[in-house]
């Protein structure tokens, strides 16, 4: 099962297992699947979305926007 890894510089603040077909909502507020506690975040920041055998990260009308730096085993899309 493919995972998401939340860093900060250097440090690893979380691993979040993802499943094909699921989503996860990433933002400040606490009923998000990660939450990440700073004012640069929205309170509904994005979600990560299964695509098929690729997932999809999807900014919602944040005020910051959003960015992944990806490094993954295999193949990515």
């Amino acid at each position: 099962m493919p995972n998401i890894t939340l860093k900060f510089k250097d440090s690893v603040i979380g691993r979040y297992p993802i499943e094909k077909g699921k989503s996860l909502a990433i933002g400040r507020r606490k009923d998000n699947d990660i939450v990440i506690d700073n004012l640069a975040v929205s309170g509904h920041h994005a979600k990560i979305d299964a695509a098929g055998d690729a997932f999809v990260l999807v900014d919602l009308q944040s005020k910051n926007g959003s960015f992944a730096g990806l490094l993954a085993r295999g193949c990515v899309r």
